[in-house]
């Protein structure tokens, strides 16, 4: 067999164009795969489409099939990994290792789509990136981690977000006047508070300082209460709420609240709001896409009341299936369906059910207006006995729930309370706006702060 020299190319979707960055050059070998075409002998790991044809196979041909293709390239292993002959191998360098690139204020450090430390270089020259490409080629997903990791490092060609492989342990001062264009991350210590809830099962008062990203969005003029909506502090400057809390009225947020009654047991911050942004494809109708990001005048000095909530930014959380789970809600809503608002910030546990049951629910009620309604976008999540839910007034507000990291809970931002069949009515849970659908929306929104 004749070897010839080949110039790699790695692509990358970036912006919605494909760029080609050339890369080193290598040595490659022709050979005939098991379909009768042309292809190359290239380790097994390079191969995606014949490592996936042999998964859907039964185990003995699966080895066969193996087999045949390393006979076309002489049965050479490298490094445990076999080589095959392959169609269309992964094309990118391996060899290189990750270097930061240095600017005037020296090594240009990031922080990643997932909240991990690096530096920004070429996608050449990140081996974890290459890595990871090679296992998730063609994964829609991974391809929005790379478009939000390039436009971190100013989408400069094919510039990522080079993970040092840690948690950034944030140095930065909480209470500056720097604008956040990242979330904070369990290292930075988002969705600590200083009560330790017990499972609730018929809801109860809050205490202070349970939820201290627990946000009220104001509204003006107001013949009664200002506040109409609930929200989540999610960084210094951002709060994250329903799209159909979004309008002209809406004037301000207030964070640190417990009891609307008085100003003694909570010392509460009212901050305006600068700009409102709701997702482009909320639905109105179906309640599709209801979730908002609201951007905040000034930044909000965290305290032991006022404190981000973590948001699911690994891929772990982003993923993870909470059917079953119970997670919590908390507002100042109405007690019940035709009753008044609270005036203590009232808490309660659900539970989380599949989508289809929600879908089934709506559609015998007649209020199934779309067949995306009830997609991974939202959660379904209620009491299915009836008489406990959110209600009026919590619009926004967080379904939470607590991850343990180094032994320590801290809470998620799981959902968005979106809308209902009522309030606490039996078998129909609540719908609640999927935060682990939107994040990337999210990240890409608090980067464009300005």
């Amino acid at each position: 067999m004749s070897f010839v020299m080949k110039q790699i190319l790695v692509f990358i979707l970036i912006s919605g164009v494909i760029i080609s960055v050339p890369a080193q050059q290598d040595n490659f070998e022709y050979c005939t795969t098991v379909d009768d075409e042309d292809g190359e002998c290239v380790a097994l790991s390079r191969c995606p489409e014949l490592s996936m044809t042999m998964k859907k196979m039964n185990p003995r041909m699966a080895q066969r099939m193996l087999q045949k293709s390393k006979r076309a390239c002489d049965n050479y292993d490298m490094d445990n990994d076999p080589e095959i002959c392959c169609k269309n191998p992964l094309e990118f360098p391996t060899t290189t290792k990750p270097t930061a690139i240095e600017d005037r204020a020296g090594f240009n450090v990031c922080r990643g789509p997932d909240q991990r430390q690096g530096s920004c270089v070429e996608l050449r020259d990140c081996k974890s990136l290459l890595d990871e490409l090679q296992l998730k080629h063609g994964d829609p997903a991974f391809a929005n981690y790379l478009r939000a990791s390039n436009k971190i490092c100013g989408g400069q060609n094919t510039m990522v977000c080079c993970p040092s492989g840690v948690l950034t342990t944030s140095n930065r001062d909480t209470n500056s006047d720097a604008i956040p264009r990242s979330l904070p991350t369990v290292e930075d210590g988002c969705g600590r508070n200083s009560i330790t809830p017990t499972k609730i099962v018929g809801g109860q008062e809050s205490k202070v300082g349970a939820w201290p990203w627990m946000a009220l969005l104001g509204y003006e003029p107001s013949s009664s209460s200002p506040f109409k909506c609930g929200g989540s502090l999610v960084t210094a400057r951002h709060v994250i709420t329903a799209a159909h809390c979004i309008n002209n009225a809406l004037k301000f947020v207030r964070l640190g609240e417990h009891d609307l009654t008085t100003d003694t047991e909570a010392q509460h911050v009212d901050i305006n709001i600068q700009r409102a942004v709701k997702h482009p494809n909320y639905v109105k109708r179906s309640g599709h896409s209801d979730i908002a990001i609201l951007y905040l005048e000034r930044n909000v000095a965290f305290t032991k009341s006022i404190l981000p909530i973590c948001l699911p930014t690994t891929p772990a959380l982003r993923q993870k299936d909470y059917v079953r789970y119970n997670p919590f809600v908390a507002g100042w809503g109405k007690n019940h369906e035709n009753g008044t608002a609270r005036n203590v910030l009232y808490e309660l546990q659900i539970m989380v059910y599949t989508n289809d049951l929600c879908r089934q629910e709506y559609q015998k009620r007649n209020i199934l207006f779309s067949q995306n309604q009830f997609d991974s976008a939202v959660l379904c999540a209620g009491v299915l006995t009836g008489g406990k839910d959110s209600c009026q007034g919590d619009s926004g507000g967080p379904l939470m729930i607590p991850e343990i990291y180094k032994n320590v809970a801290h809470f998620h931002l799981l959902g968005v309370i979106a809308y209902g069949n009522g309030c606490g009515r039996p078998e129909i849970p609540a719908v609640y706006t999927s935060v682990q659908y939107f994040m990337d929306w999210i990240i890409e929104r608090i980067q464009d702060t300005q």
